[in-house]
């Protein structure tokens, strides 16, 4: 009886523990499980995910002639991926053959590339910052030509002034010179009296030399003013307010090119009536000479003057 108790205790026990192992093995087998699921599961995230990131793809083309066609083909290839991305990969290479003349081979190579993401954000960095470069230019271009704009703004400004100024000085110049015309054309109206009362004075013709030459200097006191007359008044009223009145602004190129054609007109007429009034100066002056020659030969053959006619003789010379 004891032994059969003994027995069943022994086999009980073995079959406590056998259990105990196999629900040891199941939970093992289990989590295994799971944790395999967890694995491929994330796995098939990050395949996702990068099929999600879409790589960037694009073409170049290079063309090349060369003596031969390995040389060409070589050239061509350089050429095509010297205009890929930085960083892109190449995916395909294709040559054709085109015309060329005899001797030479004419190639072209084409080259599908591929960007990563990594290789996007440094060509997208890569573009701002040119992005940033041309608009920093394009700021510096912009300052410049503001500066110049100012500057030419500023010369056309000094000219105008400049312009301006000498042209009121030009007018003020004829005024004198007009105001020269008329002191001449008194003098000359006296010069012509002076010769007139000369010419009439008995015994004139003791003096037939001193005769002939009063009526040539009256001849030509007449010629004189007939053409001379005052230049100087026309050209007065014809420049008169040429230089403007008050502040202005510079006017544009064109107008600040006509209007230094202005100024060399006006100073050619200036010059113009500074040698027609020398002239005239310089005729009256001569004429003069000739009536004090012509009065002092008269007095001498006998001729008499009353004091009047002295005085008008004498004021010539002042």
């Amino acid at each position: 009886m004891r032994i059969l108790f003994l027995a069943v205790f022994v086999v009980s026990t073995l079959l406590a523990v056998s259990s105990v192992d196999l629900l040891g093995a199941v939970q093992k087998n289990n989590q295994g499980k799971n944790n395999q699921g967890k694995n491929n599961q994330s796995k098939n995230n990050q395949g996702k995910n990068s099929q999600n990131q879409k790589n960037k793809t694009g073409r170049a083309t290079g063309q090349a002639t060369a003596n031969n066609k390995l040389m060409a083909r070589q050239m061509a290839y350089r050429s095509a991926a010297s205009k890929m991305p930085k960083g892109a990969r190449i995916t395909d290479t294709n040559f054709t053959s085109g015309s060329a003349p005899k001797g030479s081979f004419n190639e072209t190579c084409a080259l599908r590339w591929i960007l990563g993401d990594q290789q996007n954000k440094a060509l997208e960095q890569q573009r701002k910052q040119l992005a940033e470069q041309k608009r920093k230019q394009e700021e510096a271009e912009a300052a410049r030509r503001k500066q110049l704009q100012q500057h030419s703004k500023k010369r056309s400004e000094t000219l105008f002034a400049e312009l301006k100024k000498q042209i009121s000085e030009n007018v003020s110049t004829i005024g004198r010179l007009e105001q020269r015309f008329e002191s001449i054309g008194k003098k000359r109206k006296n010069l012509s009296d002076a010769v007139e009362m000369t010419m009439a004075k008995d015994g004139i013709g003791k003096a037939p030399v001193v005769k002939a030459r009063l009526e040539q200097i009256r001849g030509e006191i007449k010629a004189y003013a007939e053409q001379s007359g005052n230049p100087a008044k026309s050209l007065g009223a014809k420049w008169k307010g040429s230089g403007g009145s008050g502040k202005q602004d510079a006017p544009s190129g064109a107008a600040l090119t006509k209007l230094e054609e202005k100024v060399v007109q006006i100073k050619r007429d200036r010059s113009t009536l500074e040698f027609d009034l020398k002239k005239a100066e310089g005729h009256y002056k001569t004429s003069k000479d000739v009536l004090f020659f012509c009065v002092g030969e008269l007095v001498r053959a006998g001729v008499s003057f009353s004091s009047a006619e002295q005085a008008s003789v004498r004021a010539l010379a002042e």
